[in-house]
This record gives structure tokens, sequence and C-alpha cells, in this order.
């Protein structure tokens, strides 16, 4: 059984990890520099965020989360390729590799953390944590994973059955409301009100009972 904090098991998994790493990673522009601005846009790309100047960035994680539309996760991913800050990250890749490692079904965001900081390779945190994202987005995807080129496959515990792990999560469905509504207005306008609940609360729309 894969011991996550057993040393003898911990290296050769390191190690093999990151050679496949540097043999297979793909050719990222963002990639080819620690500069903290260039990776911060990288991260959040396609996230509505404000930005600040790369003489704003604090090398610790902490400092960067307390940012305006910055998380966890991009806090740590910044802090580790940027500044090399020995903070693992977690993003829907890691959580799906961990949980195949050691056969969790439905493993918690507190465990999924420490486990991710308990391998964390401290020499190189930002390469580890790109190595461990990789492999999730090309090798140990949600469907058919490859597992016939994972380089960790010695270590995985869920491999024979790998698209167990995680389990799908249950979607909540969603509730289907009837309702009447009526336009009233003169010539040229209608009236609107403010909605109230959760079904599009505060904004505007026709008088609906």
């Amino acid at each position: 059984m894969f011991e996550r904090d057993d040393s003898r098991v911990i290296e050769p998994f390191r190690e093999m990890l990151l050679s496949w790493y540097r043999d297979h990673q793909r050719d990222l522009p963002w990639r080819k520099t620690r500069d903290p601005y260039a990776v911060l846009v990288a991260e959040v790309l396609l996230h509505q965020t404000r930005q600040v100047g790369a003489e704003g960035l604090a090398p610790r994680a902490s400092d960067l989360e307390a940012l305006p539309g910055i998380g966890p996760y991009t806090a740590a991913a910044v802090a580790s390729i940027a500044f090399g800050e020995p903070v693992a990250v977690v993003d829907g890749n890691v959580r799906r590799v961990l949980a195949r490692i050691f056969a969790q079904a439905d493993p918690h965001p507190r465990w999924l953390q420490e486990t991710a900081q308990a391998l964390l390779f401290q020499g190189d945190p930002g390469r580890w944590n790109q190595a461990l994202m990789e492999l999730g987005a090309t090798v140990c995807t949600p469907r058919s994973p490859r597992c016939v080129l994972c380089p960790i496959a010695l270590f995985c515990e869920g491999k024979d059955d790998a698209e167990r792990y995680p389990a799908s999560r249950v979607r909540r469905q969603r509730g289907v409301h009837a309702a009447a509504l009526a336009l009233r207005g003169q010539r040229g306008g209608f009236v609107l009100e403010k909605r109230n609940g959760q079904a599009l609360g505060g904004l505007g729309g026709v008088p609906v009972r």
C-alpha cells in the first residue's frame, strides 16, 4: 500500500513523475518564464479579476490569495512556479490523480490538500505541481485514462478500475416552477419590478405571480 509519509516510496515516486514530465511536458508559453505576472495571467486566463502590476505580487500564497479574484489554486500556482514557495496546487487534475493513486472514491478537500502537500517535491515545487497537473491533463484523464503510459502506475492502487475514482459528483436537480405573467403598460413601455428570492433575485423583470 502506498503511504504518503513513507520516504522509501515517495522518493522513487517523485523521480519517476519528474523524469516523465521532463520528457513529455507540453510546450506551453508560460512554462518558459518564472515572471510572476506572466504566470498570474496564464493561471487566471478566462477568469474575471482585477490585475495588479508585477511589483505588487508577493511571493507567499497567503498574500496572493488576499488579492481580488485570486483563490487558493491560483495563489499556490503562482507562488510555487514564480517564487518557488513549497505549497501544493490542487486542481481538478490533481484531485483525480490523487484519488486514483490512493483509490479514494470521494476524497475530502482537506485530505487532498494534506496529501498533495506531503507528496510535494520541496526541491522544485513549481515543476512538481506542473508535472502532477500535466499527468492529469494528458494521461490520467477523466475518461479512458492511458494507464499503460503512466510513469507512476506502479504506485497507483486504483489503476485496475481507474474510472471509478473519483466517483462522479451528484448534481443537484433543479426544480421546476410554474408561474403566470401578464404584460401591462402603456404604449412605449412596460412595468418592471425587482425580483426577490433565489430565482433571479435582485434582477428586474416583468411581474410574475
